[in-house]
């Protein structure tokens, strides 16, 4: 990918929040690169998809800095960029893949394939998140299509960060909608899921994607420490 782009960007990430800026947005700069002509609505869900681009996945385990991770990929990478309409949900800048499985609140295929297509520039790479583990089973037996895309075509970023920090952000994010973690981080860490603790899941997550052959392992903590060689690294 091109980096670092024409137009003045600047990273500027905060301990507190790590909140990413940039010196000028895409909408502003002067940078004019190819767009992609339209996806013809009426192709085959497969040429759809390979019209689209190749897409990179962005996996994590849950708060291990996924949404910081995608923010630097479109703020900082023109292939990356994207847009939504005012009052519509920040997943509309990327494809969370879980959204397409979760009962509530579900995504439809139409809705993620025209997130996928706002992705415009002539050599786009949409942006998809996932917190799945690497073979994405949940996709396989409603979204095969898309699911081969993927697997297919996808570069693969796996972004690790230390798991007592983790574990403590999700200890307290969790609080906020589930009653049985709102308790001692020491009974926390023991609660099992799906038959293991909570550290053992998140261990089991992180070692089966950095042993995947086509996954780069991006650690959170280079990310805030290291943005410039990050992003060198990246392009």
């Amino acid at each position: 990918m091109r980096w670092p782009p024409k137009s003045p960007y600047r990273i500027s990430i905060s301990s507190s929040d790590l909140a990413l800026s940039v010196g000028k947005s895409l909408l502003m700069s002067n940078v004019n690169p190819p767009v992609r002509p339209p996806v013809p609505a009426k192709l085959p869900l497969q040429s759809k998809l390979q019209s689209l681009g190749k897409p990179i996945l962005v996996a994590s385990h849950p708060r291990s800095g996924t949404h910081l991770t995608i923010d630097v990929l479109r703020r900082q990478f023109l292939e990356c960029s994207t847009w939504k309409y005012p009052g519509e949900p920040l997943d509309r800048l990327y494809l969370p893949l879980e959204g397409l499985t979760t009962p509530h609140q579900k995504l439809s295929l139409q809705t993620a394939l025209k997130t996928l297509g706002r992705f415009s520039y002539e050599e786009a790479r949409p942006l998809i998140k996932t917190h799945a583990y690497p073979a994405l089973s949940h996709l396989a037996s409603d979204y095969g299509e898309l699911h081969h895309w993927i697997h297919q075509n996808a570069h693969k970023i796996y972004v690790v960060r230390d798991g007592r920090a983790v574990l403590c952000s999700l200890h307290l994010f969790m609080q906020s909608f589930e009653p049985q973690v709102r308790c001692s981080f020491s009974d926390f860490l023991r609660q099992e899921v799906n038959g293991i603790s909570r550290v053992k899941a998140w261990a089991n997550h992180v070692q089966t994607w950095i042993n995947q052959p086509d996954v780069y392992v991006l650690k959170f903590e280079q990310l805030i420490q290291e943005p410039l060689q990050t992003l060198i690294d990246l392009g």
